[in-house]
């Protein structure tokens, strides 16, 4: 049901995401489901040390198809990226191609190391892939003076929320592991994000003119 690495109705699948989410005290995104398509400000979790050991490191891969990534300041913790090439490249911001992209995110060498039996967020940006129905896995490891406790378990297939037995599926793979990585469920958006993109249908939706939506842009 597993692989590892180093590092029914959408509703009804998207409730046992928040069911299975909710049981578990590893790590986890706070965001368990976000609109396909946008940029979103994301936070990764983590929820305790290595045993009675306190973190001085963590590092988070960043899926396949997720772009435009930036960690945000995470009090006075040192950041670093590793980066992987874009083959072939995909369109970015004015029709540049994206050649290279971050795959991992690493904070490190704080001044003082999160206690084994507190939690804290690492927070960053992302431009998500435009797939409602996917799931996102975000392959974590925490790492300790004297070990790790890497959250890195993925399923053997993808999964949909638009598959019928996608909750099942969940469940087993939920169940199957104490080392799942943290997970985001996408979803189709009532609209595009930003209002230089809305239509007049849109527009309607949000209940603004289009002058108040411009100021609100800003």
């Amino acid at each position: 049901m597993l692989k590892s690495a180093l590092l029914t109705t959408a509703a009804f699948g998207a409730a046992a995401l928040m069911t299975a989410a909710t049981a578990s005290a590893h790590n986890y995104m706070t965001t368990l489901r976000a609109p396909a398509g946008y940029m979103a400000d994301l936070e990764a979790r983590v929820a305790h040390g290595c045993l009675a050991e306190d973190v001085t490191e963590v590092r988070l891969k960043i899926p396949e198809g997720v772009y435009r990534v930036t960690p945000l300041t995470t009090r006075d913790w040192e950041v670093e990226t590793e980066m992987r090439e874009v083959d072939p490249p995909v369109p970015g911001d004015g029709g540049r191609p994206i050649t290279r992209t971050v795959d991992t995110i690493i904070w490190k060498n704080p001044s003082s190391p999160m206690l084994y039996n507190r939690q804290e967020g690492f927070k960053f940006r992302a431009k998500l892939p435009n797939e409602p129905g996917k799931v996102l896995f975000w392959q974590m490891v925490n790492i300790c003076p004297e070990g790790r406790d890497p959250y890195t378990d993925l399923p053997e297939t993808a999964l949909d929320v638009k598959d019928h037995d996608f909750a099942k599926k969940f469940e087993e793979l939920m169940g199957s592991s104490a080392h799942v990585a943290p997970y985001t469920v996408l979803y189709k958006p009532d609209m595009p994000q930003y209002p230089w993109e809305w239509s007049a249908e849109d527009m309607q939706l949000t209940g603004m003119t289009p002058s108040e939506q411009t100021a609100e842009a800003k």
